[in-house]
């Protein structure tokens, strides 16, 4: 029972702090035209890392130019970066890490949005 209990009391050798410097953003497709309908998985997943204060991009598939805005709307910092997604498939983009309500933005070559919510305390 003792090796029982033990297994449920490890913690990770980095500790519970870490785990909540890194989170992902749910990203949604927003609708700008009519689409049909299906729950297609976004070829993007954007990721905050609280360690290094910045929105880590992945994309899955190439969407070309992409322009990407991330808005505090709490304070009304905002950055913005723009890459072809043919060329990388992955980029970070620093931010300040202040406390807020956070929104990106990714705008494809296309005319896609896709975009996200999320809050540093």
């Amino acid at each position: 029972m003792l090796a029982l209990a033990c297994m449920f009391c490890i913690v990770p050798a980095w500790g519970d702090s870490s785990l909540e410097k890194r989170r992902e953003i749910p990203i949604r497709h927003v609708e700008t035209r009519p689409t049909i309908r299906d729950f297609n998985i976004p070829p993007l997943q954007a990721c905050y890392d609280g360690m290094s204060s910045a929105i880590q991009t992945t994309v899955t598939s190439d969407l070309g130019q992409i322009e990407m805005t991330v808005t505090n709307l709490s304070t009304g910092e905002a950055w913005s970066d723009t890459f072809d997604s043919g060329v990388i498939m992955q980029t970070l983009l620093p931010i300040s890490g202040t406390p807020g309500f956070y929104e990106i933005e990714y705008v494809t070559e296309s005319g896609d949005v896709y975009a996200g919510e999320f809050l540093i305390e």
